[in-house]
């Protein structure tokens, strides 16, 4: 047997593991920064058991109140940091063809809310890429408020801010996830 079918054969028997994180979870810099993870209720939209509130779902077929603009939107979240002008040349959008039929850019209605698993290797962040680091994504204070009902922000110290992206950075598949969530009634689904 061939080297090239041994490894197609092996990851058809197990698949792809996201990237092991360089970082510790028990570190005490990721130790602190789960705790402010928790405090800020950044949990509300990334924590769960694949640290996302997001769900698969493959109850056929969608309503007709469940689908707009060709999306569908039971699961999608609004966070505020969906900027539309990006969209404007009408190129940049992923949906290319949507646009001649003047469907509103991908992401006005919302996004489904990504997973935090292995995030340390995923950059650039956000819907469009406009976060080049974990450090951009929670400098965006409308991003790290949105999970919150009352929209209250602890992360106003850099330093705090620091000890968050040092939790992000060590999040993987062995990570012991979050479960206490409470998604935001506002912003989050139909």
């Amino acid at each position: 047997m061939s080297a090239d079918l041994d490894a197609i054969a092996t990851y058809l028997a197990v698949g792809v593991r996201a990237p092991i994180s360089p970082i510790p979870s028990h570190s005490l810099g990721a130790l602190v920064g789960r705790a402010v993870f928790e405090v800020q209720g950044c949990q509300n939209c990334h924590g769960g058991k694949n640290w996302t509130i997001s769900q698969l779902d493959y109850t056929p077929p969608p309503t007709a109140d469940q689908v707009v603009d060709a999306q569908l939107v039971r699961f999608l979240c609004r966070v505020g940091t969906f900027d539309p002008g990006l969209f404007a040349d009408k190129v940049s959008n992923e949906i290319r063809a949507n646009n001649a039929a003047n469907v509103q850019a991908r992401g006005v209605l919302g996004f489904n809310v990504p997973s935090l698993i292995s995030v340390f290797a995923s950059a650039p962040y956000l819907h469009s890429g406009a976060a080049a680091s974990l450090d951009d994504v929670v400098a965006n204070v409308t991003h790290r408020t949105a999970g919150r009902a009352d929209h209250t922000d602890i992360l106003n110290s850099p330093l705090l801010r620091r000890f968050l992206v040092q939790f992000l950075k060590s999040i993987d598949r062995d990570t012991p996830p979050i479960l206490n969530v409470t998604p935001p009634a506002e912003g989050c689904g139909p």
